[in-house]
């Protein structure tokens, strides 16, 4: 996510990158998504208290990923949502179905945690716009590969989805 959030502010955004409940030095424990997208709906609430009248981009990676898509989904102030390596065989994206927000995928064609073969076929079922970008021979975190995930998100927020 550093590199998602540098490349958003070279690209002239106001960024908030945070640690969910627990990790890192957060107070808290694991809430398995109900403390952390409540955690992600605060940090939104205080960035938009910050900006108001900005567009709100909500990004997240894996299960991050996931989180993002139910507060993007939920929250009509979300302009548009990047989901990296969203882990769809483990966690359930149905809101996406019927979302009308603008959706960023990203994708490591060598990503074994959240496999590209189980992306495709969820993919396919979320409501548009909706646009999928891969990152050939990027594994689930990128390794080697983040210069190129900069590149991609860079090209995938210059088109419409």
């Amino acid at each position: 996510m550093h590199r998602v959030a540098s490349t958003l502010h070279d690209l002239g955004g106001a960024t908030l990158r945070f640690n969910f409940r627990g990790v890192g030095r957060s107070a808290g424990h694991f809430d398995h998504g109900a403390g952390e997208l409540e955690d992600a709906r605060a940090a939104l609430v205080w960035l938009r208290a910050r900006l108001p009248g900005t567009a709100l981009l909500v990004a997240g990676f894996s299960f991050g990923a996931w989180v993002a898509a139910r507060l993007a989904a939920s929250e009509p102030t979300a302009g548009r949502l990047v989901l990296i390596g969203p882990p769809v065989a483990s966690a359930d994206f149905a809101m996406l179905r019927t979302s009308p927000i603008p959706k960023l995928v990203i994708q490591g064609t060598a990503d074994k945690i959240c496999p590209l073969s189980a992306l495709e076929p969820e993919f396919a079922t979320w409501a548009r716009p909706r646009r999928l970008e891969t990152v050939e021979g990027a594994t689930h975190f990128f390794d080697g590969r983040l210069g190129e995930l900069a590149k991609v998100l860079r090209e995938g927020l210059r088109e419409p989805p």
